[in-house]
């Protein structure tokens, strides 16, 4: 058996090889952030971020969400908040607050009823506000509930409720201001980076470190995790060996050629025996190590 991951593990525990892993890292980063211009790069990932948006239906996972929340009461402070909200309002400014209420009242009500009328409803909408307050089973409080229930359900399943909340939601990716935020990212993101990669005792090299450490202390320890692993890089081993079988046979014959026949057929005979004196390198020689070579790391990745 190859046991690549305990062998991995057992080089990632290393102090020293989690670090000079580390290093090389560190190395890509300040490369890969040296590299292209910023206004370039900003475009690219604006245009990557806008292709994830637009396929991503964002309706039915908030609607997962409201759901649970309400189930767990996460709208009350909401709910307390906006009933405070409109106590203060009411109570701060009643001038405004009866000329919104006397909108609302017919206008066939005489002068003196509709006078009275609006502040008995000034009144009460002050005393629903403190009533919704401190009465966490108020009726309010239930008809909101029922509401949002409501909304989160049509939010998974009425295809026009969906469509519309999708294309809110593409209205604001494509503002300005959220367009310039993403580019804003990528370039404090890259500085960081930079700065960060660059010191030798930086925070992020040394978290890097430790995680690469601690990782490799857990394969080491982890039978399950290394048989993942293992298999993990068995599919890809052979998929490459299957993949690139010719070219690999290529490049072995190619090397094999190189060789000198008579110091090969001495090898050979030393290591196999006086029987092979004769045996010349030639081109049924070179395709049979080829396979064997190519067999032998499928094998060892296999096994």
């Amino acid at each position: 058996s190859a046991q690549i991951a305990s062998r991995l593990g057992t080089w990632l525990r290393d102090p020293a090889n989690s670090k000079q892993l580390t290093d090389e890292l560190a190395g890509v980063i300040s490369w890969a952030t040296s590299r292209g211009d910023d206004d370039d790069m900003a475009d690219v990932i604006e245009k990557s971020f806008r292709r994830v948006a637009e396929n991503f239906d964002v309706a039915k996972p908030l609607g997962i969400f409201l759901t649970k929340a309400v189930e767990n009461d996460a709208h009350a402070p909401i709910v307390d908040m906006l009933a405070r909200a409109i106590e203060e309002w009411l109570e701060n400014d009643p001038a405004r607050a009866k000329g919104w209420i006397d909108k609302q009242l017919p206008s066939w009500l005489p002068g003196i009823g509709k006078d009275r009328a609006g502040e008995w409803f000034y009144e009460r909408l002050i005393e629903l506000s403190k009533e919704v307050q401190v009465d966490v089973n108020h009726p309010i409080r239930r008809s909101i509930e029922r509401l949002l229930h409501r909304f989160a359900e049509q939010l998974q399943s009425d295809p026009i409720i969906i469509e519309r909340v999708n294309a809110a939601k593409m209205r604001l990716v494509d503002t300005p201001e959220v367009r310039r935020t993403i580019s804003d990212i990528w370039i404090s993101t890259k500085k960081t980076l930079r700065a960060e990669a660059a010191d030798p005792k930086s925070e992020l090299r040394s978290r890097v470190t430790t995680l690469l450490a601690n990782f490799g202390a857990r394969i080491t320890a982890d039978a399950d995790l290394q048989l993942t692993i293992n298999v993990a890089f068995e599919d890809a081993a052979a998929h490459l060996i299957d993949r690139y079988r010719d070219e690999l046979a290529g490049i072995i014959s190619d090397t094999v050629q190189r060789w000198d026949a008579g110091d090969t057929s001495k090898k050979i005979e030393l290591q196999i025996g006086r029987d092979l004196q004769f045996i010349r390198v030639n081109g049924t020689i070179v395709g049979a190590l080829a396979g064997i070579l190519i067999h032998a790391v499928g094998e060892f990745v296999i096994r």
